[in-house]
């Protein structure tokens, strides 16, 4: 039996943010990238065609790796001629649909997004293009794609009208305004820069970090790459500042006993002890080292300044994520993630809920300016007073869906999203205020729009406010520590309104209409996703349920 099916993926996502990679090791035959930009929305569509080139029907897992801050909105399968669009249903009730049509032959396609992935939503650019990479390239590594443009820090507002066919007053069926804001800060305020502070550095030593950093330099290993990444940032600290610096696996070490003063002597004494510093210490278990750092006084005047290095192969990423989450009030977190196929939901996961920045080094090349650039936000001045005002005709009210804003970096991108309910006849635009306060100094930003959006728009600024609320809402659930059955009622009945995955749904389609069925039983493929060009591979988790084949057996 000879099978070819495509796979189609359609995201959302940043164009700033690390980019989409593709991975597989069952039989690729071809694979398509297509992307648009547009307004401030980059789409991604992934087509994927596979070959099953055994004599016998097969079950295939695989991973698809996505960017944290990626919407899944649609899923298809195309199975010769046929073409079967998936739909997004309660997660469980989808995998029962997906069992039921194995057991009777039916072919059928399931992608559920992992509970250990969390997703942040950030967008960018103003442009349409469609990008073609060169015949045969294999993915096997990074691609990235960089785009410049004029007016970089000007504020943006985009409103996008509803869904006609959805209800007036839910999220899908008003308009949704998405406010962009890129600040610059005048010269005469960075100039006085910080020279305290407090700087955590924790270094992931686990077995892991022994592999490669990529394929075209097998040779670098990660914990060589966050060593000397390590070792510049410890070379370019102010005079006078606390450092500390920590390494984990399955135990964790510190260099000093509590963070000391940064002079001549303790830098000395820390670069030589970085310098040794291998890939020895076992596992990944960063949760206990976190709580130590944080279990420790705060040092006044000093504001205190994590710095994470691993490749994020963690098994418990949402209680690292609500750690950090819960000390935000203590501290700036910022995250480097090491190597190709680091997490980046662990990543930006840190450095989101610890109001700080998220790297990923993956090569020595862009190393240098990356490093630098987060230690300049790392000596920034707090951003302070943070507001949000809007200025609607009568009738019109706007309820913001993004969480509330509580950083903002020079160079780093802030996004709010706002439902707009009710109409007015009085005038057709509106403005909506951001203030805050640096150092001192006031900034205001001002943005006027228009109440009448284009109806034909896609509906993707929509699906990115949507898959907010699900992230807000899900992050709720699990900080409260509790199977709060509401919370999960409105995730699931907002993923199914806007057709965005979320924890609690899955995509689900079925060949109802196949001439043939599936024969015999199918012999499952785990298909783990791999680190390019060496022998190292990132932990993958089949969370489908043991049930039994056709024949009886049981797989995993």
């Amino acid at each position: 039996m000879v099978l070819d099916y495509l796979r189609h993926f359609r995201t959302l996502c940043d164009f700033h943010t690390r980019p989409l990679y593709i991975v597989a090791l069952v039989p690729l035959k071809s694979i398509e990238v297509q992307l648009e930009v547009k307004d401030h929305v980059a789409t991604v569509v992934s087509t994927l065609n596979y070959e099953n080139k055994e004599d016998k029907p097969i079950e295939a897992v695989f991973v698809f790796p996505l960017p944290g801050d990626a919407a899944v909105c649609h899923f298809s399968a195309q199975v010769g001629k046929t073409q079967i669009v998936a739909e997004v249903k309660e997660k469980q009730e989808a995998k029962e649909e997906y069992d039921d049509a194995l057991s009777s032959g039916q072919q059928a396609f399931l992608l559920e997004e992992s509970e250990e992935n969390e997703m942040f939503i950030s967008v960018i650019c103003v442009l349409e293009l469609q990008v073609k990479l060169a015949a045969g390239h294999k993915f096997d590594r990074d691609i990235e794609l960089l785009i410049y443009y004029k007016d970089a820090h000007q504020p943006t507002a985009v409103v996008e009208a509803g869904q006609a066919s959805a209800k007036p007053g839910s999220l899908m069926g008003d308009p949704v305004v998405m406010v962009s804001l890129y600040p610059e800060f005048p010269q005469s305020v960075m100039s006085s820069l910080t020279s305290c502070g407090e700087f955590v550095f924790l270094v992931d030593r686990s077995g892991s970090m022994g592999c490669p950093m990529n394929q075209k330099t097998p040779q670098e290993t990660r914990i060589s790459s966050a060593r000397d990444t390590l070792l510049l940032l410890l070379k370019s600290l102010p005079m006078g500042c606390y450092f500390n610096i920590y390494s984990f696996g399955s135990t964790f070490e510190h260099i000093f006993p509590k963070s000391v003063e940064y002079n001549e002597m303790t830098m000395e004494e820390a670069l030589k002890k970085v310098e040794k510093m291998e890939d020895d210490l076992g596992g990944t278990e960063i949760l206990q080292p976190l709580q130590h750092i944080y279990s420790q006084p705060c040092i006044p005047s000093h504001p205190r300044q994590l710095f994470v290095f691993t490749d994020g192969e963690v098994g418990n990423t949402k209680e690292v994520i609500d750690l950090v989450k819960k000390n935000s009030g203590s501290h700036r977190c910022f995250s480097f993630g090491i190597g190709e196929g680091a997490s980046s939901a662990l990543i930006n996961g840190m450095a989101k809920e610890g109001g700080g920045h998220a790297q990923f080094i993956t090569g020595t090349d862009r190393m240098q300016p990356k490093v630098m650039q987060s230690l300049r936000f790392a000596l920034q001045p707090a951003v302070e007073d943070i507001s949000v005002s809007w200025d609607l005709p009568k009738g019109v009210s706007a309820t913001i869906l993004s969480p509330p804003i509580t950083t903002i970096f020079q160079g780093q991108r802030s996004l709010i999203y706002a439902q707009l309910t009710g109409q007015s006849s009085e005038t057709t635009e509106g403005s909506v205020t951001v203030k805050f306060s640096l150092a001192g100094h006031q900034s205001k930003n001002q943005l006027h729009f228009s109440l009448k959006p284009a109806e034909d728009s896609g509906l993707t600024v929509h699906r990115l406010a949507a898959r907010t609320v699900i992230c807000s809402l899900e992050s709720k659930r699990k900080h409260n520590g509790q199977q709060d059955e509401e919370i999960k009622k409105k995730v699931v009945e907002l993923s199914v309104q806007s057709g965005v995955s979320s924890s609690f749904t899955a995509f689900i389609a079925i060949n109802k209409d196949s001439p043939e069925s599936v024969q015999g039983p199918l012999q499952r493929r785990i298909i783990p996703t791999p680190f390019y060009g060496g022998e190292c591979f990132t932990k993958t988790k089949c969370h489908r349920p043991v049930r039994e084949s056709l024949t009886g057996d049981k797989s995993s």
